[in-house]
Formats: structure tokens, C-alpha cells, sequence
């Protein structure tokens, strides 16, 4: 539930209808003059990025939020209920858009490539090339798929990925909504903290009201925080009255000592 609250609060799950474009791999095909194109208008690379760490866990079989391990925890607490047959519809959707060993070969496409000037020729599923671009050029650098990938370059790698980084994100948006409805419909036990507890940073000004103790180079810390300050330590507001206003991070300086910044504020 949090890794699937994290990914319905990215900015790309902000427009399902968008994901869902994207997620069916939509394009368009015209003519400029005698030629004729495809083009694709796909989101910037540095989005998708941020939108496939998100999803990643979802697609690796050790991870706990694992897809097939969810949609098979779904599956045990549903086993006398008419709701599992739904469970069992989701888990083949999944496969067969996202498991390289299930998924069907007339699926998706295939990239064929070949090097004039040495012979050499590749050939890979959409499929394929999507997971070298999670996997070679993003969250990991899997050397193997980057090396199987690279005679198609990056940019049909990204292509590939941008529905699946979509799918995923998408049906796990859709999943959200079942499981909460399933909880709230007492079918399944949820710890009441994962839908509430906070799973994003949306505001990156941090200010807290704190005690600022300051003092002289090497003046020892307390070592836990039931530990009294020691000798040494004195309060900002103390020395320089409440009215002075620091810039961020800065530490006031004075003729008689060196200071420097103390530990955490406690």
C-alpha cells in the first residue's frame, strides 16, 4: 500500500487518461509531403526516471511489494470469495504485459537492427528493450542487458519502456483502488497507518522550531538525548537576542570563539 501511494502521487499518475495513452503504446502515423512517419510524443526522460524507481520494486521477484506476491496475498484472503476470479484476471494481465517468460510472441512488437558495415544484426522484443532501459540505464546498470541492448541505442530503449513504466504505474493506481475497496468492505486486514502515513516529501522548505545551541570547536555532545548539554554549549538565543536574523546555515561568529555548527537540534 505505501509503495503503491507513492506511485499514484508521482506527477505522471496525476492524468490517467495521459497514462493511459502511454500505456497503450499510442502513436500517430502521417504524411509530410510524399513521406510518411510514425511519431511518438512521449513524456521527458528525467519524469520517467523518477516514475520507473518508483515502480521497479513491483517488477522484481525478491521485493515484498513484488506484483505476483500482492496479487497472491489478495488471492488467500479472497479464497471463498467471488472476488478472487477478479485477482486471477489481474495477476494474467500482468503477466502478459510484464513477465518476459509468459508474455505472448505476437504481443507488442520486434526490433530488428542491422550494422552495414560490419553485418552484425540484433533483434528484440519491446518487451526486451524496455527492461535493458529500467535495468541498464536507469535503477541498475545491468551490464548484460545494456551490452544485449546496445547496438539499438537509447533512444529506442526509452521508447520501449515508457508503456511499460506506464502500465505498471497506471494498474497499480487501479490495484490501489481495489485493495482500499476490498478494506473497507472488511475482506481483507489492513494496518490503518499505511493509508494515512505520509510515503512523499511535497514540501522541500524545511523549517522547524528548535532549541540552536552553539559552541566552540571539539566541545564535546551529549551522546543520546536524555544525556544534560555539557559545559560549553550555549543557546543562540542567549547570546544574540531573538531579533537577530541568520541567513539558512548560518552560524554567527564573534572575536572571543570559534564556533561551529552543533549536533541535530533535539
Amino acid at each position: 500500500m505505501l509503495r503503491a501511494r507513492r506511485i499514484a502521487a508521482h506527477s505522471m499518475a496525476l492524468d490517467l487518461e495521459r497514462l493511459r495513452k502511454l500505456a497503450g503504446g499510442e502513436f500517430r502515423v502521417g504524411l509530410d509531403g510524399a513521406v510518411s512517419y510514425v511519431e511518438w510524443d512521449l513524456p521527458p526522460e528525467e519524469v520517467m526516471e523518477s516514475a520507473a524507481a518508483r515502480v521497479r520494486p513491483l517488477l522484481l521477484q525478491g521485493d515484498d511489494c513484488f506484483y505476483g506476491s500482492v496479487l497472491a496475498s489478495l488471492g488467500y484472503f479472497l479464497r471463498d470469495h467471488p472476488a478472487r476470479q477478479n485477482v486471477r484476471e489481474i495477476r494474467k494481465m500482468w503477466q502478459a504485459r510484464v513477465d518476459e517468460s509468459t508474455m505472448r510472441g505476437d504481443a507488442g512488437y520486434i526490433v530488428l537492427v542491422k550494422d552495414e558495415a560490419t553485418g552484425a544484426q540484433g533483434s528484440l522484443s519491446d518487451l526486451q528493450l524496455a527492461l535493458a532501459w529500467v535495468y541498464g540505464d536507469v535503477v541498475h546498470h545491468d551490464a548484460d542487458r545494456r551490452a544485449g541492448a546496445q547496438a539499438f541505442g537509447v533512444r529506442e530503449r526509452y521508447r520501449a519502456a515508457v508503456p511499460l513504466v506506464a502500465f505498471v504505474m497506471l494498474n497499480t493506481v487501479r490495484l490501489l483502488g481495489f485493495v482500499q475497496s476490498l478494506y473497507e468492505a472488511g475482506l481483507i486486514p489492513l494496518d490503518a497507518l499505511v493509508l494515512t502515513e505520509d510515503v512523499i516529501v511535497s514540501e522541500t522548505t524545511f523549517r522547524v522550531a528548535a532549541t540552536v545551541r552553539i559552541a566552540e570547536l571539539g566541545t564535546p555532545a551529549p551522546s543520546s538525548v536524555d544525556e544534560p548539554w555539557p559545559s560549553g554549549w550555549e543557546r543562540l538565543v542567549d547570546r544574540h537576542g531573538p531579533s537577530e536574523d541568520l541567513a539558512p546555515g548560518q552560524v554567527p561568529q564573534d572575536d572571543s570563539a570559534t564556533t561551529g555548527a552543533g549536533p541535530a537540534p533535539l
